[in-house]
């Protein structure tokens, strides 16, 4: 259990915690406080208990934190003369895609925004057809899993 403070005017503070929320679980909270402190008038500070992730104790050299990634599909797509197996999810920062047949992963966007997604894909050394391909397959994999 974390206890933050975010300082700004109630709007910023309001969208922090808006952010805090898709990437954490809220525990108590949040709460709007004046400040106190000196800070420009109109200023408040937000005050909210969250859980991050689970602690799990290494050594005192390293630290490990798990956090809870979830696999969103994983599919065999066929393009450009190759077979890309495909595993695409959401974790902590957003979202991801690993290409283990080809040994890489990548950070992604939302699966529709295929242009940024083709990007981050040809970053890590897919071609460009293929790049484009492949957001554009995800994009088509994840609204079919919403009709169905």
């Amino acid at each position: 259990m974390i206890k933050i403070k975010l300082y700004g005017n109630r709007e910023e503070s309001a969208a922090m915690a808006d952010q805090i929320g898709k990437m954490a679980r809220i525990r108590k909270g949040p709460k709007f406080f004046p400040d106190n402190s000196g800070a420009e008038k109109g200023e408040t500070y937000l005050e909210a208990e969250i859980e991050v992730a689970k602690e799990i104790r290494g050594t005192e050299d390293i630290r490990f934190v798990k956090f809870e990634a979830k696999v969103l599909f994983e599919a065999n797509i066929d393009t450009c003369g190759s077979c890309y197996l495909v595993i695409y999810g959401r974790h902590i920062n957003g979202y991801f895609c690993a290409i283990p047949n080809f040994g890489i992963s990548c950070e992604m966007a939302e699966p529709t925004d295929t242009f940024y997604n083709m990007e981050r894909l040809m970053g890590v050394g897919v071609g460009e057809r293929a790049a484009r391909e492949l957001a554009k397959a995800i994009k088509e994999i994840l609204k079919a899993e919403v009709r169905a």
